[in-house]
């Protein structure tokens, strides 16, 4: 990604954050939350998954996060660190280990009782399955890489108004960072449900 791209994806992003947060949006209690979801994953290219809408899943992943608020910015907006594990299943047997720092956005739309998150960061596998890369799921054995990078995204909403439990959906994923951590370009896509305690 050279630098003019990686600068619209930058503005890009701060554009919808500032569409997603309302004007008065504020930090909801406790800045720590533990987090367990399960779901489908594939090691389908990522592009040819949502330009296909084809996910054909060949693993199912256990997941484990933790994360906490660092810093308040305004707005309904807090930098936030997390730190994630996650167990293959059901497939190609594969544990990865995850820390990222991102934005968790309180009440994004002025949706009350609801939070999105985005992490990013590196993560390590321990036995990486073997990647279908591009739009025809070709696999390439050599692009078994255990360094990569992770982007975890997040919508948690509360079950009540008082309540420190959300059902949350997440995605996972694992790349090469187009080139940053390594050439391989896919290493894996899940998508979860679960639940979350905040304290």
């Amino acid at each position: 990604m050279n630098r003019n791209s990686t600068r619209v994806s930058v503005f890009a992003l701060a554009a919808l954050l500032a569409a997603m947060t309302p004007a008065r949006a504020v930090p909801s209690n406790g800045p720590w939350s533990v987090t367990a979801y399960f779901g489908p994953a594939t090691t389908k290219f990522f592009g040819a998954v949502f330009t296909s809408g084809r996910m054909q899943p060949n693993a199912a992943m256990l997941g484990l996060a933790a994360d906490g608020r660092l810093l308040y910015l305004g707005q309904g907006i807090s930098l936030a660190g997390e730190v994630e594990v996650t167990q293959y299943v059901f497939g190609h047997r594969n544990t990865t280990f995850s820390a990222g720092l991102g934005f968790q956005i309180n009440a994004p739309f002025g949706l009350s009782h609801t939070r999105f998150s985005v992490y990013d960061g590196p993560s390590y596998a321990l036995d990486p399955p073997y990647t279908s890369i591009g739009y025809h799921s070709i696999v390439y054995p050599a692009q078994r890489k255990k360094f990569e990078n992770y982007v975890t995204l997040e919508i948690a909403v509360a079950l009540s108004a008082d309540s420190n439990w959300d059902v949350v959906g997440r995605l996972f994923h694992r790349s090469g960072a187009w080139g940053l951590y390594t050439a391989s370009d896919d290493d894996g896509l899940a998508f979860g449900a679960g639940l979350k305690y905040r304290f």
